[in-house]
């Protein structure tokens, strides 16, 4: 026959170290969520970046394929991004390259729409320089330069991040029609 003994200091000690061991479990599992939650942020706003980019690249090509002065003017016209866009196809019919620009405007403005919260889009021109920029912004950020809640600053640099987003939601792009 075995005899057990159980010591006085010894109850429980068992019992000690599993529940240390689940919190230790515990608090790797929430530090694991929590990357995980992270790197979902990230890559969505990787995303947003890329369709931004495209979006910007898209309208430079389009202002590169309508070298008109005529185009140029309503291009560069803040009016073409912040009023009603153009609904008249190019598509199906022949156009002067006015009329293209607006159509361009329109179709870049509904893609920034579609394809990021609360998608903007704005060209003028560059601070400091004889080039165009074309800036993308999304999530209620102004596709601007200048002062605060806009894309860059009146150096023509990004603009620090505003205190309720981790990150500039928005992108610039410079290029010479």
């Amino acid at each position: 026959m075995s005899e057990s003994r159980t010591f006085r200091g010894e109850a429980g000690f068992g019992l000690i170290e599993v529940m240390a061991a689940v919190m230790v479990l515990a608090i790797g599992a929430i530090g694991f969520a929590a990357l995980q939650m992270r790197s979902m942020q990230v890559s969505g706003d990787s995303y947003y970046r890329t369709q931004a980019m495209a979006i910007a690249q898209d309208l430079a090509e389009r202002m590169r394929a309508n070298d008109d002065t005529a185009a140029t003017t309503v291009y560069l016209n803040a009016a073409s991004w912040t009023g009603t866009p153009s609904t008249t196809s190019c598509v199906t019919a022949s156009c002067t390259p006015a009329a293209m620009a607006a159509f361009d405007v329109a179709n870049v403005r509904a893609n920034a729409q579609a394809l990021l919260p609360q998608g903007l889009v704005n060209m003028e021109a560059c601070i400091g320089s004889s080039r165009t920029c074309v800036y993308v912004a999304w999530d209620g950020l102004q596709p601007t330069s200048g002062t605060s809640g806009q894309c860059v600053n009146a150096a023509g640099i990004y603009a620090d991040p505003p205190a309720n987003r981790p990150a500039l939601t928005c992108v610039m792009l410079e290029f010479q029609p």
